[in-house]
C-alpha cells in the first residue's frame, strides 16, 4: 500500500475540505506539524476510520466525528456530512476508499447520526476508468488486514504497548498473517479439518463398521483438539495479562518513596534468582549429558578388573603372546611337509594337531591387546567421571542453597512491604502476591493444556493412520482410502514447511530487530524476537543472559519501533521476491507487500540521543513514512536528521478564540502560522509548507 492522497471533510478538528498529498521515492517522508490539540491524533484516526470504520482507543469522544464549527453552522433538521477519502496504490492498482456518515441536528440542537458509516471503494481499471469494487471491506482487509493496522498506523507515544506481555499474541498473529507463514497453517488446517473429515464421512458410507467407528473417533478427537486449543489460547492470554499486571505493580511500588529501596533490592534479588535458576538448569543438563555419555563406567570396575586378570593369567601360562599362529600350523598340515623339508608322518601330524589346539588365543590376541590398551583410558575416564559428578553436585548444592537464601530474603522483603510501609504499598503488595499466585496456577494450567494437546494430536495421527489401513472391500471405499492417505501426506509436508518457515521468519526478524536496535540503543541491551514471538530485551548479569526488568518507556518505544520497522522491511522484501519470481509457483505461496508507516508523535518520550538516532533510521524503515509531531518534538536533532528526506511538509494551523493565542513555527528558516486567534469555534486548517 502506497499512500497518494488523503481528503477529509468536517472530520473532528478539520473544518471544510482538507487535503494531504504524500511523499514517495527518494524523499519519502511526509511531515505534519501540529500544536497539541490541533488534530494530529484525529488525522491518524482519519486513516483508520476510512479503511476500517473504527477509531483508536486514545481518541476522546469517538462518537463525535462532525467538526464543531461545521456543527454550529447547521440549523435544526439540517444534515452535516463527515467524509474521509483515501487514494492509494496496492498490487499495482490505484484504489480510492471513501467512508462517510451524515449527522442531523435535532430540534434540541443535539447531533444524531442520520446514517451508518458507509464504505465505498473504486479502482482504476484497465481502460483507465474508475470502477466500483464489490465487497469493499473484504478487499481492503486483503490488502491490509484490520488486526494489523496498529503496526502501521499508530500513536508513537503508545507504541511501546507492542512490547508489552499482553501483545505477544498480536505480534505472533501479525507476523503470521502479514508474511509468508499463515498460508501454510491455513492449508494444513483445511486439509485435516475439512478435506479428511469429508473423505472419512464418505468412507463410512462405503466402508466397514470399523471405518464408521474410526470416523466417529476422528470427529470426537477433532472437537477435543479445538476445545483444548481454545483453552490454551485463553490461558496464555491470561498469563500475559498477569505478567503485564505484575510489571505495572512493580513500577508502581518503585515510585513509592517508602518502599523504593526495598523494591530495588527485590529487583536485584530477582535477577540473581533468575541467574541461579538458569545455572541450576544448566548444571542438571550437563549432569544428564555426562551420565548419558559415561554413566556405564560407574559399573565397569568388575569388568575392567576381569580383563586385567584374564590377560595376566594368559601371559603366565605362556598363551600370550601366541608363539604360533593357527594359520601357520594349518599351512604345514596342508602341505604335508615340515619347514625343514622333511615329510610329516602320522605321529608328527597328530602332534601338530594337538599343538594347534593350544594356539586358540592367537586369533584373539589383537583384540585382547587392543582391549587391554583401552583399560587404562577407561579407568582414567571413570575417575574423571566421578570427579566431575562430585564437582557438579557441589556446584548444584551451592546454587540451590543460594537460591533458597534469595527466596528467603524475597519473602522477607514482601513481608516488610506488606507491613507498616503504608496503606498504598501494602495494598500493592497484596495485589502482587495474588497475581503471583495466579501466575503460578496459570503456568500449571498451560502445561496441562500443552500436554493434553500433544496427547490429542498423537491420537489424531493414530486415527488418521488407522483410516488409511482399515480393511476395505468396496472399490469406491478403496479409492477414498487412497485419497485420505494422499491428503494426510500433503498435510504432513505442509506442516513441516510451516514449522520451518515460521522459525525462519522469526529468526530473520530477530536479526533485523537486533540490528535496528543496536543502531539506536544507548545501553548494552540485546533485542530479539524469541521463539514464542516475544519482543525481548536482555542484558548480561554475572555471565548469564537476564531479561531487562523496568525498561523505560523510551526504551520500549525504540524496541517497538525496531520491530515495526523490521516487519515492514520483511514484508517489502517478500514483495520484491514476488516480483522477481513473476508468475512462478512461489508467487502464489509468498505474501507480503509495501506498507507505509504513519506515526503520531514518535519522539514524545525519547531522550535526545534516542530522538536523534530514531530520526536517522526512521526514513529507512519503510518506503513511505508519515510523521506527525509537535513543535517541541521537532527539535534540532530531529529536523537535522530528517530534513534531507522530506518530500512533503504541512502545518496543522489551529484556529482558536482564545485571546493572545497566536504562535508560529520556524521550518527551514521561515516562520509559519502555528496557532491563530480567530472568532468562532475551534478548527484546524491544513497548510502545505512550500
Amino acid at each position: 500500500m502506497r499512500l497518494q492522497e488523503l481528503r477529509i471533510t468536517n472530520f473532528r478538528q478539520f473544518h471544510g475540505q482538507q487535503e494531504v498529498t504524500f511523499a514517495s521515492g527518494a524523499k519519502n517522508i511526509t511531515v505534519i506539524h501540529g500544536y497539541n490539540g490541533s488534530g494530529k491524533t484525529a488525522l491518524l484516526n482519519a486513516f483508520v476510520w476510512c479503511l476500517y470504520g473504527r477509531v483508536t482507543d486514545d481518541l476522546e469522544a469517538p462518537d463525535r466525528l462532525l467538526n464543531e464549527a461545521a456543527a454550529s453552522e447547521l440549523k435544526a433538521a439540517e444534515d452535516g456530512l463527515v467524509e474521509v477519502r483515501l487514494r492509494f496504490v496496492a498490487g499495482g492498482l490505484t484504489y480510492t476508499a471513501q467512508r462517510q456518515v451524515v449527522y442531523r441536528k435535532d430540534p434540541s440542537g443535539a447531533l444524531v447520526p442520520a446514517s451508518d458509516p458507509g464504505l465505498s471503494l473504486w479502482r482504476v481499471g484497465e481502460s483507465g476508468a474508475q470502477e466500483k469494487v464489490a465487497n469493499a471491506q473484504n478487499v481492503i482487509d486483503q490488502i491490509l488486514p484490520q488486526r494489523l493496522y496498529p503496526f502501521f498506523f499508530f500513536n508513537g507515544e503508545r507504541v511501546e504497548s507492542i512490547a508489552s506481555p499482553d501483545a505477544y499474541n498480536d505480534v505472533e498473529e501479525g507476523i503470521k498473517t502479514l508474511l509468508d507463514v499463515e498460508i501454510y497453517e491455513r492449508s494444513v488446517r483445511h486439509l485435516r479439518e475439512q478435506v479428511v473429515t469429508e473423505l472419512s464421512r464418505d468412507l463410512r458410507q462405503f466402508g466397514s463398521d470399523e471405518a464408521t467407528k474410526l470416523d466417529d473417533r476422528l470427529n470426537a478427537l477433532m472437537a477435543q483438539e479445538t476445545q483444548v486449543r481454545e483453552k490454551l489460547t485463553l490461558e496464555r492470554q491470561n498469563f500475559a495479562s498477569v505478567e503485564k499486571e505484575l510489571e505495572d505493580i512493580d513500577q508502581a511500588l518503585h515510585r513509592l518513596e517508602a518502599v523504593r529501596e526495598l523494591q530495588s533490592r527485590r529487583r536485584e534479588l530477582e535477577v540473581r534468582r533468575n541467574a541461579a535458576t538458569v545455572r541450576v538448569e544448566d548444571i542438571r543438563g550437563q549432569r544428564a549429558r555426562q551420565m548419558s555419555k559415561n554413566g556405564f563406567l560407574a559399573f565397569a570396575a568388575p569388568v575392567l578388573e576381569d580383563i586385567d586378570e584374564r590377560v595376566r593369567d594368559a601371559r603366565q601360562k605362556g598363551e600370550l603372546p601366541a608363539k604360533v599362529k593357527p594359520q601357520f600350523v594349518d599351512d604345514l598340515l596342508g602341505k604335508g611337509t615340515c619347514v625343514c623339508g622333511r615329510p610329516i608322518g602320522h605321529a608328527e601330524e597328530e602332534h601338530l594337531k594337538a599343538w594347534r589346539s593350544t594356539t586358540g588365543l592367537a586369533d584373539l590376541e589383537e583384540q585382547i591387546s587392543m582391549t587391554a590398551a583401552v583399560v587404562p583410558t577407561l579407568r582414567s575416564r571413570r575417575v574423571d567421571y566421578f570427579g566431575s559428578l562430585d564437582q557438579m553436585q557441589d556446584t548444584l548444592a551451592a546454587t540451590l542453597a543460594e537460591k533458597r537464601r534469595i527466596d528467603e530474603e524475597l519473602d522477607e522483603i514482601s513481608t516488610k512491604i506488606g507491613g507498616d510501609t503504608g496503606e498504598e504499598a501494602a495494598g500493592l503488595e497484596r495485589r502482587r502476591n495474588e497475581e503471583r499466585g495466579r501466575q503460578l496456577n496459570l503456568g500449571i494450567e498451560i502445561s496441562r493444556a500443552e500436554e493434553k494437546l500433544q496427547e490429542t494430536e498423537a491420537q489424531l495421527r493414530e486415527v488418521r493412520g488407522d483410516l488409511e489401513k482399515v480393511k476395505i472391500k468396496n472399490e469406491k471405499a478403496g479409492l477414498i482410502q487412497r485419497q485420505i492417505h494422499a491428503v494426510n501426506r500433503i498435510a504432513d509436508a505442509l506442516d513441516k514447511i510451516y514449522t520451518i518457515q515460521k522459525q525462519d521468519v522469526r529468526r530473520e526478524l530477530s536479526e533485523r530487530v537486533s540490528q535496528v536496535w543496536n543502531g539506536a540503543a544507548i545501553k548494552d541491551y540485546r533485542a530479539s524476537v524469541t521463539v514464542d514471538f516475544r519482543l525481548d530485551l536482555k542484558k548480561m548479569v554475572a555471565g548469564v543472559d537476564q531479561p531487562v526488568h523496568g525498561a523505560s518507556t523510551g526504551e520500549k518505544q525504540v524496541l517497538a519501533l525496531s520491530f515495526v520497522g523490521s516487519l515492514v522491511w520483511k514484508a517489502r522484501r517478500n514483495e520484491e521476491r514476488n516480483q522477481a519470481e513473476g508468475g512462478g509457483l512461489g508467487r502464489d505461496l509468498v505474501v507480503g507487500g509495501e506498507y507505509p508507516l504513519v506515526m503520531d508523535s514518535p519522539f514524545g518520550a525519547l531522550e535526545d540521543d534516542y530522538r536523534r538516532k530514531v530520526a536517522e533510521w526512521i526514513p529507512s524503515l519503510a518506503s513511505q513514512v508519515v510523521v506527525m509531531a509537535s513543535k517541541t518534538q521537532w527539535r534540532n536533532e530531529v529536523e537535522s536528521a530528517m530534513r534531507p528526506r522530506i518530500g512533503r511538509e504541512y502545518v496543522l494551523e489551529l484556529h482558536t478564540p482564545k485571546a493572545n493565542a497566536d504562535r508560529s513555527i520556524e521550518l527551514g528558516g521561515h516562520e509559519h502560522p502555528y496557532v491563530r486567534e480567530t472568532a468562532g469555534p475551534e478548527k484546524t486548517i491544513i497548510r502545505e509548507v512550500k
